[in-house]
């Protein structure tokens, strides 16, 4: 992959993680029906909320009930593969958002 500087460039070195080092500016979209995601939390994560997603189907991801001011996920693994993403805002608790990957 290809490194993008305008996506915001962050390394993940917590244990038995792959780096993620940037990604090409072609955008993905990623669906995950009800089972097909995974929301998770890695204690050892230096940047709060550390939070990731396994996505396994293409499409959109959706997702909700994330708080005011966080960062949506700090990883996301499609298929088992990790890729970068650019996550919209969310401006309300109990918001909807989209969750574009970059691939």
């Amino acid at each position: 992959m290809s490194n993008a500087g305008t996506l915001g460039r962050r390394d993940f070195r917590n244990a038995g993680d792959e780096e993620l080092i940037g990604c090409s500016t072609s955008q993905v979209l990623w669906t995950a029906a009800s089972g097909d995601v995974t929301f998770g939390h890695d204690s050892t994560s230096d940047y709060p909320p550390p939070r990731f997603i396994t996505c396994n189907v293409p499409g959109t991801l959706n997702c909700t009930g994330w708080a005011p001011g966080e960062a949506m996920v700090e990883r996301v693994l499609v298929a088992g593969i990790p890729l970068h993403f650019r996550p919209m805002s969310i401006t309300a608790a109990g918001s909807t958002a989209e969750i574009v990957l970059e691939w």
